[in-house]
């Protein structure tokens, strides 16, 4: 597995994330991923670089609840991820976390903010204020 170098900064308000043992397998090989410990607290920016196939979107995919059969552990607060069943983790994503995947699938009509505050208006009414003030 490549290197990938992880790099945090800019504090502000969330939710504290806790990785322990995670490893992503494949059916013949070396792992795709395997993170001993990853500790970063509540609002923290992170910084993910590394070499194509490195793992970056592996780990990324993981620490969101994307991948089954993951093994270690994913805690954000005091919720750990990887014992949810599926649609528990769909449940928390929607009400804790905020993907912008690679391939962007943003409205170029709309400006980062609203973008980012366009699931709210999947969301029901009473949630889409605190969803938007996030």
């Amino acid at each position: 597995m490549a290197e990938t170098g992880l790099k945090t900064g800019l504090k502000g308000t969330g939710l504290p994330l806790a990785v322990r043992g995670l490893s992503v397998g494949r059916a013949e090989g070396p792992a795709i991923l395997d993170i001993g410990e990853l500790d970063v607290a509540p609002g923290t920016a992170l910084g993910i670089r590394g070499p194509s196939g490195a793992g970056k979107s592996t780990l990324l995919l993981a620490l969101a609840g994307l991948l089954d059969g993951v093994q270690g552990t994913v805690r954000w607060g005091g919720t750990e991820i990887t014992a949810l069943s599926r649609s528990r983790r769909a449940r928390f994503r929607a009400d804790h976390l905020g993907i912008i995947f690679q391939d962007f699938l943003l409205f170029d009509e709309l400006d980062a903010a609203d973008n980012a505050g366009l699931a709210a208006m999947f969301r029901p009414a009473r949630a889409r204020p605190a969803i938007r003030a996030r």
